[in-house]
C-alpha cells in the first residue's frame, strides 16, 4: 500500500502542459508573420531596385492606383520618366511624377544609392506637390487619382549623384512600383560622363 501511495500520490506533470505549449506556438507564429511582413517588403522593394536597373517598368492600375509617369514634354520631345536632369543654369534635378490613389504619408520612393523620400513629407529635401497634368492611362480625380510631383535638386553638373533606378512603394496597401531613371542633359554644354 505504501507504495501505491508513493507512487499515485505525486503529480505526474512535469514540463509544458498542453496550453503552454499552444501559447509558445501561438506566440513564435505571430513573431515569424511580424518579420516577414518586414523582410518581404524590403525584398520586394530590392528585387524591384534591381529589375528597375535591368530595364523593367511595373504599375498598378486598378480601384488602388500607383504609377510612375512614363513621359512628358518640356519643349524638347518626349522625355522618359523618372529622370534625373541637368538644366543649364539650373543644375541638377531627380525627377519622379507619380499618379495615386493612396495617402501620400503611405508612400515612398527608393533609390538604389540607399536614399529614401516620404512623398507626404518632402517639404525640406525637395518638392513636392499636386500638379494637374495627362496621362492616357488616367484621368486626374477620377477614383480619388493624383498626380504627385516630386523634385529632388542640387547645384552644379554631377550625374554621379544620379540614382539608375526608382523604386515607388505604399505600405497600406503593400504595392511595390518600379521604372529606371533616365539621364538628360538640356543645354548647350551637355556632355555626359
Amino acid at each position: 500500500m505504501n507504495n501505491y501511495r508513493y507512487y499515485h500520490g505525486k503529480s505526474r506533470a512535469r514540463g509544458q502542459g498542453l496550453v503552454e505549449y499552444a501559447i509558445i506556438l501561438a506566440l513564435v507564429a505571430l513573431v515569424s508573420i511580424v518579420i516577414l511582413a518586414f523582410v518581404g517588403l524590403a525584398a520586394n522593394r530590392n528585387f524591384g531596385l534591381i529589375c528597375s536597373i535591368m530595364g523593367c517598368r511595373e504599375d498598378v492600375n486598378g480601384s488602388t492606383v500607383l504609377a510612375l509617369d512614363r513621359s512628358t514634354t518640356h519643349g524638347v520631345g518626349n522625355i522618359v520618366m523618372p529622370q534625373c536632369s541637368y538644366w543649364r543654369g539650373h543644375g541638377m534635378s531627380f525627377y519622379v511624377s507619380i499618379y495615386t490613389n493612396i495617402d501620400p504619408n503611405h508612400v515612398t520612393v527608393d533609390t538604389e544609392r540607399g536614399e529614401r523620400y516620404n512623398l507626404g513629407q518632402l517639404g525640406s529635401i525637395g518638392t513636392a506637390g499636386l500638379n494637374g497634368g495627362s496621362d492616357d492611362r488616367f484621368t486626374i480625380g477620377t477614383n480619388g487619382v493624383q498626380r504627385y510631383i516630386m523634385s529632388i535638386d542640387w547645384p552644379g553638373k554631377d550625374f554621379s549623384k544620379c540614382p539608375a533606378a526608382a523604386v515607388v512603394q505604399s505600405d497600406t496597401p503593400k504595392i511595390t512600383v518600379m521604372a529606371p531613371v533616365a539621364q538628360l542633359c538640356v543645354g548647350d554644354d551637355c556632355t555626359y560622363p
